[in-house]
């Protein structure tokens, strides 16, 4: 359990038919399956690590990578993660099970034109 939660998070799961799909093309939150809710989290962006910018054709977008620390909930890095606070929606890039404890993952979240 993470002693200090700034938000609560759902974890949206690709339906079990599905899970042959590739995970990060076409599969949307729509496409998904609350698999839990209400999970005590904390969402930051790490001192090591900066968002990147970059220019594409005729628009700009914004990749930014945080990290994520959460009362246990059998994350997946084929999850994605809704924080229920501001509706926002990530991407699960790799997920680490710290059993009787917490989970930490890291969160992707694309902004912008492609």
């Amino acid at each position: 359990m993470i002693p200090l939660a700034t938000t609560t998070i759902s974890v949206l799961r690709l339906k079990p038919g599905d899970i042959y799909d590739e995970p990060y093309e076409g599969a949307d939150a729509a496409d998904r399956d609350v698999a839990a809710s209400g999970i005590r989290a904390v969402i930051y962006r790490p001192v090591a690590r900066v968002a990147g910018r970059e220019q594409q054709s005729g628009g700009e977008q914004a990749i930014g990578e945080l990290d994520l620390a959460c009362d246990p909930c059998g994350l997946t890095h084929l999850d994605w993660v809704k924080d229920e606070t501001t509706d926002v929606i990530y991407q699960v890039v790799y997920a680490l099970a710290y059993p009787g404890s917490h989970e930490e993952a890291g969160l992707r979240l694309v902004e912008g034109e492609t």
